[in-house]
Parts: C-alpha cells; structure tokens; sequence
C-alpha cells in the first residue's frame, strides 16, 4: 500500500522509501487515514439505516445536516491530533485496567490540595 501511495505522490517511479517523503507518508497514512477512514465508513451506514427507518421523511435532511456537523468537527478533530486512533486506544487500555480517569481525578485533586 505504501508503494502505491509514494507511487502516486510523484510522477517518476520510486521504489520504496527512495523518496524522503515516503516513510513519513506512510506513517501518516497507516497511523491516520485509516483510522479515520474506517470511523466514517462504519459510523455512516448505521446513521442513515436509522435516518431512513426511523425519521419521517421531513426531518430526514435536518437529520443528515445537524450529522454531517458534528461529523465535520470529528474531522476536523482527527486532522489535528497526530496518531489520534493510538492514542484513544491507550486511554481505553488505561481506562479499562482502572488507572485513566481515576488517577488523573486523583492528581487534580492533590493539585488543587496543595
């Protein structure tokens, strides 16, 4: 897939990692294209099989819009945190083995003790 993408990026044919550019697009494509590729394909199809199943069909564009906004501020989000996906995986492992949000609750409150 990375050939392919460094292929793609210059007109002359590379062989991979010849270009400078590569390694990092490749690293930016494998740690945030696809996630956020796969968060829009899955997240999409669940809401319009709602849209279109359960809201009447004069509220079905009011639906789409108020989605696509929200949407668009998850996107925007995404673009602007590097390794987004890595790092909400993290947080979940934290959370779930009981450290995350309890041990930062923990240290607000001996910062704001002291």
């Amino acid at each position: 897939m990375c050939k392919t993408a460094c292929k793609i990026g210059s007109q002359q044919q590379h062989q991979h990692n010849s270009h400078p550019a590569c390694p990092a697009a490749c690293l930016q494509m494998r740690t945030d294209f696809w996630p956020t590729l796969i968060a829009e394909v899955s997240i999409w199809p669940v809401v319009q099989a709602i849209n279109f199943a359960k809201v009447p069909l004069k509220h079905q564009l009011l639906v789409v819009n108020a989605f696509t906004t929200l949407d668009a501020a998850f996107m925007s989000w995404a673009r602007n945190r590097e390794d987004w996906f890595g790092r909400l995986l993290e947080q979940l492992k934290a959370g779930s083995e009981g450290t995350g949000a309890a041990k930062v609750a923990a240290a607000d409150k001996g910062a704001k003790g002291r």
